[in-house]
């Protein structure tokens, strides 16, 4: 819902004008106005994948169904997670990928000595 829509929920009385110009809050979405019921809607842009994003603005077509995305519309398992350091801690939630430095630092012991990483303590 746009916020005259959730205006008029709220405030009891109030009345909208069909065809009016509003704004249903989707970005995949233009033209949007009020209809015979009052309630706010657009015409649909293209979004093959319906994640949200418009193709245009979609780097990552193919979405699979369900997962969250972020602006450029490109899910976790859409995306490289890994940086290649051993060192950093390598997450993905939403979308957004972060690289945490510093993963603690290991000791390994083998047969002739105990060796350490090269990973800075935190």
């Amino acid at each position: 819902m746009g916020f005259l829509a959730d205006f008029r929920e709220y405030t009891p009385g109030t009345t909208c004008v069909v065809g009016a110009s509003c704004d249903d809050g989707l970005i995949c979405t233009i033209n949007d106005v009020y209809g015979a019921n009052c309630t706010c809607a657009g015409t649909p842009l293209n979004d093959a994948d319906g994640d949200g994003v418009c193709d245009e603005n979609d780097l990552c077509s193919d979405t699979p169904v369900g997962e969250v995305v972020n602006t450029d519309g490109c899910s976790c398992s859409q995306l490289i997670v890994d940086d290649g350091d051993p060192c950093t801690v390598d997450d993905c939630v939403n979308g957004i990928v972060t690289h945490s430095c510093c993963r603690m630092a290991t000791k390994t012991w083998t047969a002739f000595a105990m060796v350490a990483d090269s990973c800075p303590e935190p």
